[in-house]
C-alpha cells in the first residue's frame, strides 16, 4: 500500500556501474554499457555504437538548476553522485526529506538506448536494466513503482516484457519512440 502524501510521477534512477554488467545476459556482457573515467576526469556512460557518452553529471541533476547541472558536465564521477540514485535505502532518506511518499521511477541510461540501432544489443540492455529495477525497486517496494523498458522487438516480444515485468512488480513501461520495424507506424 501506498503511503499517504505527494506522488512523484517523473522520478530516475542513476544506473550503477554494476546495472548493465552484471544483469545482461552474458552473450552481450563485453558490451554491455558501462561507466568509463575521461582523459578530464569525468565518469561517462559508455554505449557501443553510440559516438557520445552519456554524462553522470546529466543523471544525477535532481536539485540543480538547468545552469548549475550543465556547469558540473565534464567534472563528475560516479562517487560524487548521490546514493539515491542507485541505493534505496539512501533513496527512503531523499524521499523522507522531501516529504514524497512514493516515486514512479524511470531509466536515465535507458533512454539513450531507446534510440539504439541494433535492436539485439537494445533488447539485452533493456532486460537487463528490468532485473536491476526490480531489485532496486524491492529494497523500497511501498514506496518506489519501477517502469520497466521494451524494445519493441515484436508485438509479440512485447507483449512478452509486459508480462515479464508485471510479474517483476513493474507498473508500467518505456517504450522506444520510434519502431524497430516500418509496419509498426
Amino acid at each position: 500500500m501506498i503511503p499517504a502524501g505527494a506522488i512523484s510521477a517523473d522520478s530516475h534512477v542513476t544506473e550503477p556501474p554494476n546495472c548493465y554488467i552484471d544483469y545482461i545476459d552474458p552473450k552481450f556482457r563485453d558490451s554491455a554499457p558501462r561507466i568509463e573515467r575521461t582523459e578530464s576526469g569525468e565518469d561517462v556512460y559508455v554505449i557501443k555504437d553510440m559516438k557520445k557518452g552519456v554524462p553522470l553529471a546529466l543523471l544525477d541533476g535532481a536539485g540543480y538548476s538547468i545552469k548549475d547541472r550543465n556547469a558540473r558536465v565534464g567534472k563528475i564521477t560516479y562517487e560524487e553522485t548521490r546514493p539515491g540514485g542507485w541505493n534505496p535505502k539512501a533513496r527512503a532518506a531523499d524521499l523522507d526529506r522531501d516529504g514524497i511518499a512514493a516515486e514512479i521511477i524511470y531509466a536515465s541510461v535507458g533512454m539513450a538506448l531507446c534510440t539504439h540501432p541494433d535492436v539485439a544489443y537494445k533488447d539485452a540492455c533493456m532486460q537487463a536494466y528490468n532485473r536491476w529495477l526490480a531489485e532496486f525497486c524491492g529494497g523500497l517496494p511501498d514506496r518506489l513503482f519501477g517502469l520497466a523498458q521494451t524494445a519493441v522487438v515484436s508485438v509479440d516480444s512485447a507483449i512478452e516484457d509486459f508480462r515479464r515485468a508485471k510479474e517483476m512488480g513493474m507498473v508500467g513501461m518505456m517504450m522506444p519512440g520510434e519502431p524497430v520495424y516500418e509496419d509498426y507506424d
